[in-house]
């Protein structure tokens, strides 16, 4: 189930956590999470998606603005529940709530399993159409 959270608990940090470490243990590298800024966040708007089966988090994204006009989305999906669609509907998610809070670019950050250098892609309003028919981004600047 998807929860688009206003503030983060101390439960589900915790959860993000151990669905960090579950995360990094099988694909290595690291995760860009931006520990400060969660556990700061203000509870004004929801800023972060988080997928629950029960009591386990299989999934997060967190969005990430610092100057009210660009975001960046950061997040993952638990190693064991991947290829189910969780990806798919929290980023669904995420771009609703971009054009929601009218965004002009978001920032997504892509961790390689077999590399610690993420990806990035600017996800342009063009962009959002290629993430839902399956195809990835074009990159620009």
């Amino acid at each position: 189930m998807i929860e688009l959270s206003r503030g983060l608990s101390p439960r589900a940090l915790e959860a993000i956590s151990a669905l960090e470490a579950r995360t990094v243990a099988a694909d290595g590298g690291r995760l860009k999470l931006e520990w400060g800024t969660l556990r700061g966040r203000s509870g004004e708007r929801a800023e972060d998606i988080l997928w629950w089966r029960g009591d386990q988090l299989l999934g997060f994204l967190g969005l990430y603005s610092y100057d009210g006009r660009n975001v960046e989305l950061a997040g993952m999906v638990d190693p064991a529940a991947r290829r189910q669609g969780i990806a798919t509907a929290l980023l669904e998610a995420a771009l609703t709530s971009c054009r929601e809070r009218a965004f002009q670019r978001a920032l997504r950050w892509d961790a390689a399993p077999s590399s610690i250098t993420p990806s990035t892609r600017w996800c342009s309003s063009t962009n959002r159409a290629r993430f839902r028919r399956g195809r990835s981004p074009t990159t620009s600047s």
